[in-house]
């Protein structure tokens, strides 16, 4: 069995030989490395798939039972990882590593272009995100937010004047 602080510091001395601006097929192939050692280290059988493209980067087996993984990189708070309609219908979850080094498995992903739905910011009302960190429905709840806080600062400023 792997120890993970040997695995670990191999990552990290990985990461650091291939120097700070390290090409995304090599990030790429130390994070599916550290996926793997994470999956060993949870009692995992674990395969790899060998070519640079595929719907699934990993195939792991515990007590019978197959997993079919994407490994995605996951930095700061954000969405989750997305898959492809196609890796949802072939039943692949999504294996999430950390800049740590840390995993954690993401077993109902989100599809891509699937933002989710949220209350616009502005006027409430429900509607179906097209960008990640969209918060209004329409540009005019946008254009009308902004002005509206500009006018509550400068009305604030005044109000703080007027004091002194």
């Amino acid at each position: 069995m792997f120890r993970s602080k040997t695995q670990l510091s191999v990552l990290r001395a990985v990461g650091s030989a291939l120097g700070q601006k390290m090409l995304r097929k090599h990030l790429g192939a130390r994070n599916e490395l550290a996926a793997s050692v994470w999956l060993l280290e949870h009692g995992y059988e674990v395969y790899r798939n060998v070519s640079a493209h595929g719907l699934i980067d990993i195939l792991a087996i515990k007590n019978g039972v197959v997993f079919k993984f994407d490994v995605k990189m996951c930095v700061g708070i954000r969405l989750l990882p997305a898959i492809s309609e196609a890796q949802r219908e072939l039943g692949v979850a999504v294996l999430a590593v950390f800049p740590d080094g840390s995993c954690e498995i993401v077993s109902n992903p989100r599809t891509l272009g699937d933002y989710g739905t949220v209350d616009c910011r502005h006027c409430g009302i429900n509607f179906v995100r097209k960008k990640d960190r969209q918060v209004f429905c329409r540009l005019d709840c946008h254009k009308t937010y902004w002005k509206h806080r500009h006018q509550l600062r400068l009305a604030e400023t005044r109000l703080k004047q007027k004091e002194s």
